[in-house]
């Protein structure tokens, strides 16, 4: 995964929007959560200095909009994630930062399951299957 290409940015967008609809689907957000996710991120080898700046900037711009508009946001977010419906690589990716940033604040809720069964399904991903 290389920064520059439009895939590439489908998938930072899609990453980011993801984030932030787990976050705001328990209506809890720690800072231990955001502190811990972020580490995460930081972590990946595809994830370099602008790509992670993109997605803290998209990031934000699109929390705010769950915190402002709570039905539209959800709208946004699904739009973000179908972007990367027929590449398998960023797809599987997606689902396992989902995964990761249910797990970050240590208490799975079901809403938050709900959210990755959604994500799953938006994506054609059977989440078991991954490796």
């Amino acid at each position: 995964m290389k920064n520059g290409n439009n895939e590439y940015s489908d998938f930072i967008q899609a990453a980011s929007a993801t984030y932030a609809w787990m976050c705001a689907s328990d209506a809890r957000v720690t800072l231990n959560e955001g502190e811990g996710f972020f580490k995460h991120l930081d972590s990946q080898p595809y994830l370099d200095m602008g790509s992670f700046k993109e997605f803290e900037t998209s990031y934000s711009e699109i929390f705010n909009k769950f915190q402002s508009n709570f039905d539209e946001a959800p709208q946004e977010t699904v739009k973000r994630i179908e972007a990367l419906k027929y590449n398998r690589k960023y797809s599987e990716e997606l689902v396992r930062i989902a995964r990761k940033a249910l797990a970050i604040d240590g208490r799975l809720e079901e809403v938050e399951e709900n959210v990755l069964n959604d994500i799953c399904t938006i994506l054609d991903i059977d989440e078991s299957a991954l490796v």
